[in-house]
């Protein structure tokens, strides 16, 4: 049998966030069913089967709603600013949802730049642009030549 990423990261988040489960037990099953209709509504969002949600957090308000948040992926990367959010009443009624999406992303994701060329250009940028080594004021208690050259004048005038 086949499992999709998409069901293994919902099981870990299940595992993993005991706290917002625990005041509902219904919520690990609300948020499978917002995970499957979100899924089933991707061509209606204006979305190919290169756009996944994953889950990010659930929340039960005052009125008993669920709302369950997920940020947009585009083939396994997320969208910076995408992000659905679906709501559903106590009597789990689906409610509409909240969007925040991205529609027609034709990009290319492989990496331009292998990861010693980052490093490279990263050093590059954050390297010194000026030389910081300075010589020292004073040597065996007098002030060193530059020092001396550049401030004599001034320090004749005391």
């Amino acid at each position: 049998m086949k499992q999709s990423p998409i069901a293994i990261g919902l099981l870990v988040a299940l595992l993993t966030s005991p706290s917002s489960f625990a005041a509902n037990p219904n919520s690990a099953e609300l948020m499978l069913q917002s995970q499957q209709r979100l899924s089933s509504m991707r061509e209606s969002l204006g979305l190919d089967e290169n756009h996944s949600f994953q889950f990010q957090s659930v929340d039960q308000d005052q009125l008993g709603q669920t709302h369950v948040r997920f940020q947009q992926l585009y083939r396994g990367i997320r969208i910076w600013g995408g992000e659905v959010i679906t709501h559903t009443l106590a009597n789990q009624k689906e409610l509409p949802l909240t969007t925040v999406h991205k529609q027609d992303i034709q990009i290319g994701i492989e990496p331009k730049l292998s990861d010693v060329d980052v490093l490279a250009i990263v050093k590059k940028d954050i390297a010194p642009r000026v030389d910081f080594t300075t010589k020292p004021l004073l040597s065996k208690g007098r002030m060193s030549a530059p020092y001396r050259e550049q401030y004599s004048p001034l320090l004749s005038q005391c």
